[in-house]
């Protein structure tokens, strides 16, 4: 099977998800190369609810291409991460994706940093550990509101 093609024959092969890959989205994103958008587009219009996997790793990725290569303004790339989320397809963590938008759409900190917030709002961790003074004084923040 070739890498760029979905799974064909469910009966090979009983996992139903397929994971997505950053440049899929980007290209799905910025319509740069019609052919693969047009290929990105059938694939998320055919797919099944949350058969198609948005690991945490693209997301971010996505998020970091956008600005840096494609010098995407903030507010852009918060609409196109959170219409992103909105399709049926996307499997993903229904907690800390969009709290990481929530809070990178609230805050000045890369999103990086927002995902680390959201991983430590959501309880999936003790605490960040950190050299960033910034980013610690945003994890403060989220200590005493949860000592309240």
């Amino acid at each position: 099977m070739l890498a760029n093609e979905p799974l064909k024959n469910k009966s090979m092969n009983t996992k139903t998800k397929q994971i997505v890959d950053s440049n899929v989205i980007l290209r799905f994103i910025l319509k740069d190369n019609i052919e693969q958008w047009q290929m990105a587009h059938d694939w998320f219009d055919d797919a099944k609810p949350k058969s198609i996997w948005l690991t945490d790793a693209v997301f971010l990725e996505v998020a970091f291409v956008l600005q840096s290569v494609y010098r995407a303004q903030r507010s852009e790339l918060i609409d196109f991460l959170s219409a992103m989320l909105e399709y049926q397809c996307f499997e993903f963590d229904k907690h800390v994706l969009p709290d990481t938008l929530e809070f990178f759409s609230s805050t000045n900190l890369p999103m990086l940093d927002c995902y680390l917030v959201a991983l430590y709002r959501q309880n999936q961790c003790q605490g960040v550990l950190t050299f960033d003074k910034k980013l610690q004084r945003v994890l403060d923040s989220q200590i005493k509101k949860t000592d309240v």
